[in-house]
């Protein structure tokens, strides 16, 4: 087995719609395809090609590869100013008015229009295409700051303990996720390693919601960020994503369900739960009740065969 490199530089990148820091007006990232930033963002230089990356919204795992390589140029933008103390330390609120607040401890002034002026920076754009691994929501904020070298840190770009990284990936799929290094495609829509990770999860989820909007089908309205996109059957068998072949499900329920403690009888489309389960308060009550979606014909298919593999179980886990 090839050695775990210890002194691996990975980095923890935040990519939003809107991405702000000091007094810029955001970036546009494409998270599986590039990460861009500019000489204002502490740490701009430092990532290098090879380098390994993960992604995240600010409040959630979106998914993590390796550097392939970074454009380097240069451009002019606008950095807002607090018209008060003059620095760059404020955000805009979308839903207060005024809509800009100073975080300088010794401000704290709130304006509608701050000062404006046109600085020359270094640009950077990293890409990342080739190995990218979707792995949305499987790690909250919290956990995320945690495995970063400077956990209280509040920068865009953060340098990150990936070996801590892989042992939480281990944790919540219980597996571990050793290198993402010299991977190549595989004919099952996998990339080869150790672990077999998911291929266009994130199309795969954004058509459930599509379908679905942000209903869990167990136990209905829900918020998105706690929504996993659920395969009613194998995905590592078949290596393709079905959309008839999915639910939105909570990440609790999901966990339940593939697990075979949560199952839906074909015949009615109710929902049972396993024996250990229906004593557990927070559950029973889904005992009995029906799906909170309509659903076509294919998807009771694939609940059907979900139903076939564990129903017979149901009273002894």
């Amino acid at each position: 087995m090839k050695p775990v490199n210890k002194n691996i530089q990975a980095w923890l990148m935040l990519a939003k719609e809107t991405r702000q820091h000091g007094g810029n007006l955001g970036y546009d990232d494409s998270a599986a395809e590039y990460y861009s930033w500019d000489s204002t963002v502490p740490n701009h230089s430092e990532p290098k090609i090879h380098d390994k990356i993960v992604i995240w919204d600010g409040d959630t795992l979106v998914g993590t590869s390796v550097i392939q390589g970074i454009d380097v140029g240069s451009s002019e933008k606008i950095r807002l100013r607090c018209p008060h103390c003059n620095m760059t330390k404020i955000k805009q609120r979308h839903n207060t008015s005024p809509k800009y607040r100073c975080h300088n401890p010794e401000c704290r002034t709130e304006f509608e229009n701050p000062k404006q002026e046109m600085i020359s920076v270094t640009t950077y754009r990293s890409s990342h295409p080739n190995f990218w691994y979707d792995l949305h929501g499987q790690l909250e904020a919290e956990e995320l700051r945690e495995i970063c070298k400077q956990p209280k840190s509040q920068h865009s770009l953060r340098p990150l303990k990936w070996l801590d990284f892989l042992e939480a990936i281990g944790k919540e799929f219980s597996h571990n996720l050793e290198t993402i290094d010299n991977l190549k495609m595989s004919v099952s829509g996998h990339r080869n390693s150790k672990t077999r990770v998911r291929l266009g999860q994130s199309k795969f989820r954004k058509e459930m919601l599509k379908q679905f909007g942000d209903m869990c089908a167990l136990s209905g309205l829900s918020h998105i960020r706690g929504l996993d996109a659920a395969h009613l059957y194998s995905y590592a068998d078949l290596g393709e994503h079905h959309y008839n072949g999915g639910l939105l499900l909570r990440k609790d329920l999901h966990k339940l369900f593939d697990l075979g403690l949560i199952v839906v009888e074909p015949s009615t489309m109710t929902i049972r739960l396993s024996a250990s389960l229906q004593k557990v308060p927070q559950y029973k009550g889904l005992d009995g009740t029906g799906l909170k979606v309509a659903i076509n014909g294919q998807t009771k298919k694939w609940l059907k065969m979900h139903w076939d593999e564990h129903h017979h179980s149901l009273t002894e886990i």
